[in-house]
């Protein structure tokens, strides 16, 4: 997970604003909508 970005790297590992809101939790995903 550290030799990839966060971008790349799955939501459980890269933090909830680097991922897209697919892999985000709910709850970042429910402040985006």
């Amino acid at each position: 997970a550290e030799e990839a970005p966060a971008e790349e790297a799955p939501a459980e590992e890269a933090p909830a604003e680097e991922a897209p809101a697919e892999e985000a939790p709910a709850e970042e995903e429910e402040k985006k909508d």
